[in-house]
């Protein structure tokens, strides 16, 4: 028998598929990857040993749709040489979320390598980023409370996460997640 969890996961990979195709739609051949990526999204969003970012009853879908704006923006939309690392960011950053990986490791104790071969480890990273970041920019509002992790500070008018946070939030307005009554 599948877990809450898990069940909420399947109902919001193709809500978050629907989100990620029409912000950055895909060439038919990276349809499948996508399907994976929201499905990574989603598992990590939903996963029991994981704090959503968000508290109340769409606490994790708001979560799972702000992963996937950051993961659109980090990777210039979701491309493919960026989510295999063939390709990397500033400063030798990985994955689609295009996390930092210093002294070898991640906080997590997690490789470069570890993290480019497993997306949810990757995904797993952002959270906890996007969680520090909230926790470093306590006293800053709404997209301001991701400074950490666009700038590596906390920055007021934060523009750049404001527009994921924005584009999270306008998705969610537009099409309810299934945890919200959506479908």
């Amino acid at each position: 028998m599948p877990s809450y969890h898990s069940s909420m996961a399947a109902l919001l990979a193709p809500w978050i598929l629907d989100a990620m195709t029409s912000w950055a739609p895909p060439k038919p051949h990276d349809e499948p990857r996508y399907a994976a990526i929201a499905a990574d999204i989603a598992n990590v969003a939903n996963a029991p040993d994981e704090e959503p970012l968000f508290e109340g009853a769409d606490g994790r879908a708001r979560t799972a749709i702000l992963l996937a704006a950051f993961a659109d923006a980090e990777s210039g939309g979701y491309r493919k040489d960026i989510d295999s690392s063939t390709r990397r960011g500033d400063g030798g950053t990985v994955c689609l979320m295009q996390v930092k990986v210093l002294g070898g490791h991640t906080e997590e104790g997690w490789t470069s390598k570890e993290i480019i071969a497993d997306r949810t480890l990757c995904v797993r990273v952002a959270l906890h980023r996007l969680r520090d970041s909230m926790a470093a920019c306590h006293k800053l509002t709404g997209g301001d409370r991701f400074g950490m992790y666009t700038h590596g500070k906390c920055v007021p008018k934060n523009h750049v996460a404001g527009y994921r946070v924005w584009r999270a939030s306008q998705w969610q307005k537009g099409h309810p997640a299934p945890s919200d009554g959506g479908p």
